[in-house]
């Protein structure tokens, strides 16, 4: 009876195991965590288990900021990738910063908020939705007045945060509780990040004859660094090693840098996921900051 008991336990396993996993698919966070490109994916779980405290309400902030980083960044892709769209507050951002000193203003949440609203109430962008790999970063806002709403709210939590207006001593956890549910809802909005897989090209290998890239990757996807390595191919005779792509709802690939690139972090040495922040016009030296932490580097 002890074996069969033991053999009986052994043969359910895996029916438990998918019943766990049905119940765990249900669960928001564990759909964001799990199956998010990872810079989203990290920085939502690092705000999850944060405290109501200044510490745990600026992770909060910080995580919707990539969040709102990551889908202006697809809107910027989109547009490189469909012939004769553009981003104007593109513009704008190069602008500021190519005219910026050692203090120059870097950008920020409102320079992500504007890209996205540029591109969803874009008229020459409704006309060729089906050309983009990304549709859904056109209208997610637009579909849903409630998500523009916190994006909204979020973003102006985050101007007072960043310019000494924020909340102080026990006001802090009150507005915790107020911003926490924004940042849930946009989150839970932006979901369809889960189709748009987020790959690094480890190598390639152009074969000249079949007209093919073979090559090398790791989808950078949910909140844990450490991914596997595939192989694929491609038609695309220009892959980059060591860049970042997007994966269009098609299957095809489309290069993200240089909005954002992967290095290795000169303050905690990990391979990181960084952006453009700041420009010094006069020494000609970008400050990057990083997707998946809070930390800097600086690029000549």
């Amino acid at each position: 009876p002890v074996e069969m008991r033991n053999e009986i336990l052994a043969s359910g396993r895996l029916s438990r195991l998918r019943s766990a996993a049905a119940i765990a698919i249900d669960d928001a966070s564990h759909r964001i965590r799990s199956l998010y490109p990872h810079p989203v994916a990290i920085r939502w779980r690092a705000a999850e288990v944060g405290l109501r405290g200044l510490e745990g309400y600026v992770e909060l902030l910080e995580a919707a900021e990539v969040l709102a980083f990551y889908l202006a960044c697809m809107a910027m892709v989109q547009a490189d990738a469909v012939d004769g769209m553009k981003v104007s507050w593109v513009g704008q951002i190069s602008k500021r910063l190519s005219t910026g000193g050692e203090k120059s203003v870097g950008t920020s949440m409102g320079d992500w908020l504007a890209i996205i609203r540029e591109v969803a109430e874009s008229k020459q962008w409704k006309q060729r939705l089906a050309e983009a790999p990304f549709p859904e970063v056109l209208t997610f806002i637009s579909d849903d007045p409630d998500a523009n709403d916190a994006l909204q709210r979020i973003s102006d939590a985050r101007n007072d945060q960043a310019h000494g207006r924020g909340p102080k001593g026990a006001a802090i956890a009150e507005k915790f509780d107020e911003v926490y549910p924004d940042v849930v809802y946009l989150f839970s909005a932006t979901e369809f990040l889960s189709e748009y897989p987020l790959r690094i090209i480890e190598q390639t290998n152009r074969d000249s004859m079949r007209k093919v890239t073979r090559y090398t990757y790791r989808d950078l996807m949910g909140d844990h660094p450490l991914t596997p390595l595939h192989e694929a191919e491609s038609s695309d005779a220009e892959l980059e090693a060591g860049s970042l792509y997007m994966i269009g709802r098609d299957g095809s690939l489309h290069r993200v840098r240089p909005y954002i690139t992967r290095r290795e972090c000169p303050q905690c040495g990990c391979m990181s996921l960084m952006y453009l922040d700041r420009f010094n016009a006069n020494t000609g030296e970008c400050i990057l900051k990083g997707l998946d932490h809070a930390h800097t580097a600086k690029d000549s």
